[in-house]
């Protein structure tokens, strides 16, 4: 089912379509994923669909997300909305198992050890999309070398410095790849990593108790050394030098 490029400003009730494999709601509207039924009340509109496989949100205005949701879906797009936590990080692990392919890039996340975990425990996980997101150096990020021993993580690499011209780079499984045009093995990424030089605390970003963003961290505007792009630079550009 598509109901895209609807400007809907609510989920609509597709509860009772609960055949549905595939269903793409980008290019609406919408700030939560939560619907409104005929008399007014607060619904989840995306209950009982325990057949959905595919579920595309992309390019909306979500700012939060319940993994409830998304129990069967093998194929999830959250890219190009305005998430800025993905709520109980449980949920990921909890409730999203048969998870093939999760898009969160273009949004305003900001990402520590925690949400690495949980990705962790996601079998089938092949590739996830983490564009723009905001997260300590992959060197500081423990679950991060777990995550990449079976799932090809995108991250941004927008000053090419260590691929010819990559709009982003892989790091991961090369056969499990998508949104990328570059990529880099697991062994490099060591290498890396064993050379780096630091130049902040991970602790700025990060609480190094609980692996959760701190309170007091906000998403940076586009020049901040915190931004994943410049990241990226650190880690690959340094070793240059």
């Amino acid at each position: 089912m598509t109901l895209a490029v609807n400007n809907l400003p609510d989920v609509p009730d597709v509860s009772p379509c609960n055949y549905l494999e595939i269903i793409d709601l980008s290019y609406n509207a919408f700030e939560k994923l939560q619907g409104i039924d005929t008399a007014g009340n607060f619904i989840s509109p995306l209950r009982g669909l325990d057949r959905l496989i595919e579920l595309d949100l992309s390019n909306n205005k979500i700012q939060w997300v319940d993994g409830n949701f998304f129990r069967t879906v093998e194929l999830l797009d959250l890219s190009h909305n305005a998430l800025t936590s993905v709520g109980n990080e449980a949920m990921i692990g909890d409730n999203m198992q048969n998870l093939k392919q999760l898009r969160l890039n273009e949004n305003q996340l900001v990402l520590c050890d925690a949400f690495f975990y949980q990705i962790s425990r996601l079998p089938y996980l092949q590739a996830l999309d983490l564009k723009q997101a905001n997260m300590p150096c992959v060197c500081e990020i423990p679950n991060f070398h777990g995550v990449i021993n079976t799932t090809s993580v995108v991250l941004e690499n927008p000053a090419g410095c260590l691929l010819h011209e990559p709009t982003s780079v892989c790091i991961g499984p090369t056969d499990a790849t998508f949104s990328c045009n570059g990529r880099v093995s697991k062994p490099e990424v060591t290498a890396f990593c064993k050379k780096q030089i630091k130049k902040y605390r991970p602790d700025d970003i990060c609480d190094a108790e609980t692996g959760q963003p701190k309170d007091t961290w906000h998403n940076p505007d586009p020049s901040s050394s915190f931004s994943l792009s410049f990241s990226l630079i650190l880690l690959f550009c340094t070793l240059l030098v």
